[in-house]
């Protein structure tokens, strides 16, 4: 795969955790397609609701992430980063949907063209 050469241009022994780039990937992806919605939370005088959300989802996610590495290794931590990232992408955008009325996601433009 793409990702297990990717990895191996630094050094072949990283070839192996190829699927586990293309998860962290996946999960990149997802959180592109939410849009801005933290910058549009600043930029909207929300910083507040902004730090409060970040203040809860980034330190729980970190806690979660190191009991899990003993257990289950760089996969647990994979799954739960993207999993938090998903919490966070979620969480901030239903504070701009509730404070500013505005959805910064790709979704928004697809409802616009359907």
């Amino acid at each position: 795969t793409f990702a297990e050469h990717a990895l191996a241009a630094f050094d072949p022994v990283f070839a192996e955790h190829g699927a586990l780039l293309t998860l962290l990937g996946c999960g990149a992806v997802a959180t592109a397609l939410t849009g801005p919605a933290p910058l549009v939370l600043a930029l909207a005088g929300a910083e507040r609701a902004q730090l409060r959300i970040l203040a809860t989802v980034v330190p729980l996610t970190a806690l979660a992430q190191a009991a899990a590495m003993p257990v289950f290794g760089v996969w647990g931590a994979a799954v739960l980063h993207v999993a938090g990232a998903a919490v966070l992408t979620v969480a901030m955008r239903a504070a701009c949907l509730r404070r500013i009325g505005v959805d910064p996601t790709a979704l928004s433009l697809l409802r616009r063209v359907g």
